[in-house]
């Protein structure tokens, strides 16, 4: 389960949270393993643990190495640096999960806990605070939503620019068009966002950690599987 654009300052008030419970109780007696990823995580262990997301000062966007905290068949066949992307405005800190038993299994010095897990009942949780199956341009693509609210003055902060992401020839297009947009603050100047430009200026780093990763669970699926067969 992944996450959604947020309606209410409190996760209990949004409008699908009674429905949002419901999955959490089913999947902890209806499946062996559930995956849950960036807003599904804090709304999680909110409601599991009641474990409250923290806001941070400016949002957490880019692309951030890992490191395996532990061995865990999750990231079996894996590097001891994993990168991840991240976009969220939020974050649990570790020693609150650590608190209530979720073992940590990759953090990072710059966006905290990346992947942990817990056991409930007779389902493994597995929760990602980043977006592993991010696409190659989609960091892009939600900075360019963010330029766009400010530019038509729904965000009254201009975006921060993912971090590890762009090459740095894209960094100073990208820089050279912020000092546009804020001396010349109008809607249209979207259109002139240097897109196609800045795209051949990305590299995916993390498909091959998160396809690995990804592999890892559908075999805990599989044995999950077999042992209820038996």
């Amino acid at each position: 389960m992944t996450g959604a654009e947020p309606q209410a300052t409190h996760l209990q008030d949004e409008p699908y949270w009674p429905d949002f419970k419901r999955v959490i109780q089913w999947a902890r007696t209806g499946t062996s393993s559930t995956i849950w990823s960036c807003l599904a995580v804090h709304a999680a262990v909110l409601e599991i643990d009641g474990i409250a997301r923290v806001p941070l000062p400016e949002k957490c966007i880019g692309v951030f190495e890992h490191l395996r905290t532990e061995d865990h068949p999750m990231l079996e066949g894996t590097q001891k640096m994993l990168p991840m992307p991240h976009s969220r405005w939020n974050e649990i800190p570790e020693e609150s999960l650590r608190s209530q038993g979720y073992a940590i299994l990759a953090r990072s010095a710059e966006s905290g806990v990346g992947l942990f897990a817990k056991q409930l009942e007779g389902c493994l949780f597995v929760f990602l605070q980043g977006h592993p199956e991010y696409d190659t341009l989609s960091l892009l693509g939600e900075y360019r939503r963010d330029v766009g609210r400010y530019l038509s003055r729904k965000s009254e902060q201009y975006p921060a620019m993912p971090r590890h992401y762009f090459r740095r020839s894209v960094q100073r297009l990208l820089s050279e068009f912020r000092e546009r947009a804020i001396q010349d603050r109008q809607a249209d100047l979207l259109t002139r966002f240097p897109l196609a430009t800045v795209a051949l200026g990305v590299e995916n780093t993390w498909r091959q950690a998160a396809e690995q990763v990804y592999r890892n669970w559908l075999a805990l699926l599989r044995a999950g599987k077999r042992c209820r067969a038996t």
